[in-house]
């Protein structure tokens, strides 16, 4: 694994509570199933549709694994668009031949992989890396690949115009990949997904896996339960409960909570990220920030601004810049919780 900070501005499992973070993903006719991937493997099947968008990036990597079910079309099958809102920025498709191609925004075949690239009913790592501007490159890496100089596709910079941009009807920026099935029987899942910039880093994470814990103790209790013995007993749940809920009624309220050990054997965790539903009961202003505390450092996150309607947030935690990176057992000493903020 590449030995940098992967600064993970995104990610998800591709579960339940990762489709319910409010716009993040939209979707026609898809179906979810813990048979496939580590958490949940995301179907998209019989010309549907799966679309994850994100704050807008120039250099976008996205990575996730892959599982092409079925390509009955031997000149369509499963597609990834690249987009900026609805404006098609480019796209990878998987013909039945098992090739890899990738297409400019003008829909111009730029270059593809050997045949039988890939496997039909095997999972593969898939990252896409892509400078989107009028002067574009584009690197695709597969299975366990992070050579930083042996991309398994490669477009150089200026070898294709992003004709879109270049008319005037889009900016240099992507905001949302779209999982596609074109036509019947052309079915695949997905799980895993990642985004990070690549202005920063030439190569991703490789296969990774994205797995779900549950709170399981109190550390802190600062925040009011609505029944109940103890707190964490009231955020401990999937799916959010609306009966079940705890709150906080002054600034500077804090609760920590300790997490499972979910014993999977791992090396290295390059991000975590923190999941609640959150609200305000009244008109006055009510901020919040989430927070994670391995011990010598409580990492702050962003500031939410919460409304009067209940929504999903999270929150990505990078590993303390002290420890470079978490293992298992770093994780397993640490706290997760909220406090509620000045707004």
């Amino acid at each position: 694994m590449p030995a940098i900070n992967p600064q993970v501005l995104d990610m998800d499992g591709c579960g339940d509570v990762d489709r319910a973070l409010g716009h993040r993903w939209t979707s026609t006719s898809v179906s979810v199933s813990t048979a496939y991937g580590a958490v949940a493997g995301y179907g998209i099947q019989n010309a549907a549709t799966a679309t994850r968008y994100f704050d807008p990036i120039e250099w976008p990597i996205i990575g996730f694994h892959l599982n092409i079910r079925g390509a009955t079309d031997p000149s369509s099958g499963p597609e990834i668009w690249l987009r900026e809102g609805e404006i098609v920025k480019a796209k990878v498709k998987f013909p039945q031949t098992g090739s890899v191609q990738f297409y400019d925004s003008a829909g111009t075949l730029q270059a593809e992989t050997a045949a039988g690239t890939w496997q039909l009913q095997t999972w593969f790592y898939f990252e896409i890396r892509m400078l989107v501007s009028n002067s574009t490159e584009m690197e695709i890496r597969l299975f366990q690949n992070v050579d930083l100089d042996n991309p398994d596709l490669k477009i150089p910079v200026g070898s294709f115009i992003d004709t879109l941009n270049a008319a005037g009807g889009g900016t240099a920026v992507v905001n949302n990949v779209s999982f596609r099935c074109i036509g019947a029987g052309n079915i695949h899942w997905i799980d895993d997904w990642y985004l990070m910039n690549g202005s920063l880093f030439t190569v991703g994470l490789g296969g990774i896996q994205v797995v779900g814990r549950t709170v399981d103790s109190d550390e802190l209790a600062e925040w009011t339960r609505s029944a109940g013995g103890t707190n964490v007993s009231c955020v401990q749940e999937i799916p959010f409960s609306a009966t079940s809920f705890l709150t906080a009624t002054a600034e500077g309220n804090q609760d920590l909570y300790g997490t499972a050990d979910d014993a999977i054997e791992i090396e290295e965790v390059y991000a975590v990220r923190t999941i609640g539903k959150l609200k305000r009961t009244g008109e006055t202003p009510v901020a919040v920030e989430f927070l994670a505390d391995d011990g010598d450092q409580v990492l702050n996150g962003d500031t939410q601004h919460l409304t009067t309607t209940a929504l999903v947030r999270a929150e990505i935690f990078q590993a303390p810049a002290y420890a470079d990176i978490w293992d298992r057992d770093a994780v397993n000493a640490s706290d997760f919780g909220i406090e509620r903020v000045a707004p």
